[in-house]
């Protein structure tokens, strides 16, 4: 399980989501749910990188 914290992001002025193996993202038009996907397999890229460059 990963515990994300996102202040100030697009739409999200302020969220805390533990994310498991599967997750439903539900909500309005326009409140954040592809932001909250899109920061979340961003910061896994980065981290996947900087393993594989060492």
């Amino acid at each position: 399980m990963k515990h994300i914290n996102i202040n100030n992001l697009g739409p999200l002025r302020h969220a805390e989501v533990d994310l498991e193996k599967f997750n439903v993202v539900i909500g309005p038009q326009s409140s954040g749910k592809s932001c909250l996907m899109l920061y979340d397999q961003t910061i896994e890229a980065f981290f996947n990188l900087s393993i594989i460059g060492k």
